[in-house]
C-alpha cells in the first residue's frame, strides 16, 4: 500500500486525515504499521479499524505472597499530548508480522521497561493465577477482544486480539519508586505498585475450589 492509497482508504471511512496528522500518532506512522506489524485496516459500522494482535504483560517482583507490580501512570506524546493511565494499566506492545509472542513480551519489556528479560521468565497464567490476579485488582487474564477509540490515531478504532501474560522479577530492577522510559519519543511512566484489601468471600470460595 502506498501513502496515497491509506489516504483514500482513511477518508472512505470518515477519517479527518487532517486531524489525524495532528495527533499523536499520523498517517505515515499508521503507514508503517500496516506494513510491518500485525495491524489491517478495515472498514466495518461506518468507522475505520485498525486491528491488531497484541500482548498484555503484568510484571510482577518478587513471590506469590507477597507480590509487587509494576504499571504504567501516564504517557507524554512527542506533540505533547497527555495520556493518564486509569486501574492498572499493563505493559502493552503489538506483535510484529512472523514474531512468536514471546517474542513481542520481550521486546515490550525492553522497549517500554528498559529491561532485558529472559524466556524463563514469562508465564501464561492458568485459571488459579486469573482468580488471585482479580482479587488483587489486575485485569482478569486470558484471550480477549478489546475494541476501543484509539488513543493516538485519531478518528479510527482499535480492535485487538490480546495475550496475557506475566513477567516475574526477583527483586526490584531499580531503586527509585517512579522511572520514566523514552520508548521513541513517547515518555513513559512506570512506578511500583502493591496490592491490598483482604479477599472477599466469594473469591476466597472460589480459590479453594481451585487449589490442590
Amino acid at each position: 500500500m502506498k501513502h496515497i492509497d491509506l489516504i483514500s482508504f482513511l477518508m472512505a471511512g470518515g477519517v479527518n486525515v487532517k486531524e489525524l496528522d495532528r495527533g499523536p500518532k499520523d498517517s505515515h506512522q499508521l503507514l508503517q504499521e500496516v506494513e510491518k506489524k500485525e495491524v489491517k485496516l478495515v472498514h466495518s459500522e461506518g468507522k475505520v479499524w485498525r486491528v491488531a494482535e497484541t500482548v498484555k504483560i503484568v510484571v510482577r517482583i518478587g513471590d506469590e505472597h507477597h507480590p509487587e507490580f509494576i504499571k504504567q501512570t501516564a504517557r507524554i506524546y512527542p506533540d505533547g499530548k497527555h495520556v493518564q493511565m486509569k486501574g492498572f494499566a499493563t505493559i502493552t506492545e503489538t506483535r510484529i508480522r512472523e514474531e512468536e509472542l514471546s517474542e513481542t513480551v520481550i521486546r515490550g519489556m525492553r522497549e517500554e521497561c528498559g529491561l532485558v528479560i529472559a524466556p524463563e521468565q514469562i508465564a501464561m497464567p492458568n485459571a488459579l493465577d486469573c482468580l488471585k490476579m482479580e482479587h488483587l485488582g489486575i485485569p482478569e487474564y486470558g484471550q480477549k477482544i478489546d475494541a476501543h477509540p484509539s488513543s493516538v490515531y485519531s478518528g479510527i478504532w482499535s480492535v485487538a486480539n490480546v495475550s496475557l501474560f506475566e513477567v516475574r522479577l526477583a527483586k526490584r530492577p531499580w531503586p527509585e519508586n517512579l522511572r520514566v522510559i523514552d520508548d521513541g519519543g513517547v515518555l513513559i511512566t512506570l512506578l511500583y505498585w502493591k496490592p491490598s484489601a483482604d479477599m472477599p468471600e466469594h473469591l476466597e470460595q472460589r480459590l479453594r475450589a481451585l487449589s490442590p
